[in-house]
């Protein structure tokens, strides 16, 4: 069976709470949800968040490419022009016929 990434944190966090030391975290947990539960580094890198005071087991927001074009810019273009490629419209917005087409299959315009 597979377990979550938040279930394996949660244990994580329950152990680091119970005062263990990562390393012995990491072997408990692979006792009790197998080996490929969580290897030690992956619990040192949550014991060394817990210890920084952030217990959150969410992923911390990764950053990334900003956003060139929105699906309401698309929108209005579509609008505008109904008979517009999503390589003119990529023109208009300063971004890429391909991204435009992704975003409209994503909107269930094509």
């Amino acid at each position: 069976m597979v377990y979550t990434s938040i279930v394996i944190r949660s244990n994580l966090l329950y152990e680091f709470k119970n005062g263990l030391k990562a390393a012995e975290a990491a072997r408990r947990i692979r006792n009790a949800f197998g080996e490929d539960a969580v290897i030690d580094d992956t619990a040192r890198f949550w014991f060394r968040r817990f210890k920084g005071d952030n217990e959150s087991l969410e992923d911390e927001p990764r950053g990334g490419r900003p956003e060139t074009c929105s699906d309401d810019q698309i929108r209005r273009c579509l609008l505008e022009n109904p008979r517009s490629t999503s390589s003119e419209i990529g023109l208009t917005l300063n971004c890429d016929g391909s991204t435009v087409r992704k975003r409209l299959n994503a909107m269930n315009f094509i």
